[in-house]
């Protein structure tokens, strides 16, 4: 089994009522002035999120299912964690710096995945990297410098197996999708990806989040830069697009 983490955003939306209230002329008093009338309007109450729950929560709370998760780039902090919690309770943790000590550009999560031999594959913006249960590092892939005069990205990292990863590698000139074995080492698939015109250094961090392959052979990407999700075939042809603004995952659910 095989948990994954979704980076979501929830909106909520004030509804503001308008309406014109005009007194009339009393005796005694000059006639109303002629011309459009004025109207004021009317902000009706936010409600509080949290009411937007019952008071009593179905399942088990935190004990219901477990999962793998993280927070996205709090530099508040020198380090960033993962956690699983199993059974409502953290059961295990895993620590990078804020800082990349090999780059020293600043990292955040962004992908995550745990594998069903336990291990855990996660993109943290300066790379990606595959490790165990022990916490000691399988593979670490490290985002290089590039032709912008910075350094490419990686924010999707995706486990197809215990051994092969996909990726997605924001960067100049292009962004690249690739499938790598990590026990082969050999690179299995690579694809450059369209992405926002004019692709520059200030471009990199917005171009792809977390995409998948899916168990098809398909591609679902996420084009963050170009505001759509695509699908596509196994040879890169383009089967549909959905419009998506600051897309930031795609998942295709099990009833398609």
């Amino acid at each position: 089994m095989r948990y994954s983490l979704i980076a979501a955003a929830a909106v909520f939306t004030a509804v503001l009522g308008a309406c014109g209230v005009h007194a009339a002329d009393s005796p005694g008093t000059a006639p109303a002035t002629t011309g459009p009338a004025t109207t004021k309007a009317a902000a009706a109450p936010v409600q509080d999120p949290r009411t937007f729950s019952p008071a009593v929560l179905p399942g088990k709370g935190l004990g219901e299912h477990d999962f793998i998760f993280t927070g996205e780039f709090d530099t508040r902090k020198k380090t960033q964690t993962i956690s699983l919690v199993q059974g409502g309770k953290v059961t295990w943790t895993y620590e990078i710096p804020t800082t990349d000590p090999d780059t020293k550009q600043l990292s955040e999560y962004s992908d995550m995945h745990m594998c069903s031999n336990g291990d855990v594959v996660f993109a943290y913006k300066t790379g990606w990297r595959k490790v165990g249960h022990d916490k000691q590092t399988i593979y670490d892939y490290k985002a290089p410098k590039n032709a912008g005069g910075g350094y490419n990205e990686c924010h999707c990292a995706q486990p197809i197996d215990n051994d092969r990863v996909f990726f997605i590698e924001n960067g100049v000139p292009h962004a690249v999708a690739r499938i790598y074995n990590i026990k082969t080492g050999k690179v299995e698939m690579e694809h450059t990806l369209d992405s926002a015109e004019p692709v520059t250094q200030k471009s990199v961090h917005g171009e792809f989040r977390n995409s998948r392959r899916l168990p098809n052979g398909h591609y679902l990407i996420a084009h963050m830069s170009l505001g759509k999700v695509v699908e596509f075939d196994e040879n890169w042809n383009a089967l549909y697009t959905i419009p998506a603004p600051s897309v930031w995952d795609a998942v295709l659910l099990k009833n398609g």
